[in-house]
């Protein structure tokens, strides 16, 4: 059973999404916050495995407040960041505050879904609508002719081919498979990955590979 928080200022989309989850079986609605605030102490009360937050509440933002979370709390909860809209300069900023998933409130039930039990597993996605935005305006970007160098010394070309793979979109049990070694190695490259690149999620390895590439 994933245990999720809700945080959103307004109360009726705590009540829609609180409905939609309570249709799962797999699923519960452990507490609710309508601000940053609220939500760590909700977090610290009802200890949820995955928390759904608003990127734009007043006081707290959900960029501040993911990265709060992140930084207050050890094993902290996956963060899934919900948007009316897809800014990129706003995804990336979540994402390197600490954010595994990023819905639009506009997307269908199943994304919800697939964010929450996507997340609750330690990997990334992003709403292909956001997905699309984001890779267009990072594409546009004149990448620095250093890149290659800076990725190359900090990492092992093995970590490189799992960072090709996570930016492409595939689960650390794909990438066993393609690259034929075992799911814990790839959970051991990813956390050097996180570690030697400066980021604290998964999805953040998405938008820093994408800053990086050649």
């Amino acid at each position: 059973m994933i245990r999720v928080l809700i945080v959103d200022d307004e109360r009726v989309v705590i009540d829609s999404i609180s409905i939609l989850i309570s249709s799962r079986d797999d699923m519960e609605v452990v507490g609710s916050a309508q601000n940053g605030y609220e939500a760590i102490s909700c977090i610290e009360a009802a200890t949820p495995d995955v928390v759904l937050i608003d990127i734009s509440m007043p006081g707290l933002s959900g960029v501040e407040t993911t990265k709060q979370i992140k930084d207050r709390f050890v094993g902290p909860p996956e963060i899934v960041i919900l948007t009316t809209f897809a800014l990129n300069q706003m995804v990336l900023a979540a994402l390197n505050a600490g954010a595994q998933g990023f819905i639009l409130k506009s997307d269908p039930p199943q994304d919800l879904f697939n964010a929450i039990i996507t997340a609750h597993r330690g990997d990334a996605l992003i709403s292909p609508k956001m997905l699309r935005s984001l890779i267009t305006g990072l594409a546009t970007k004149e990448a620095p002719k250093t890149n290659a160098e800076v990725l190359s010394s900090k990492c092992s070309s093995r970590e490189l081919d799992v960072l090709a793979l996570i930016v492409n979109g595939l689960t650390n049990a794909d990438i066993a498979s393609q690259l034929y070694i075992s799911e814990n190695t790839v959970r051991s490259h990813v956390a050097h990955l996180r570690e030697k690149l400066m980021v604290k999620s998964r999805a953040a390895l998405v938008a820093k590979g994408w800053e990086l590439r050649q």
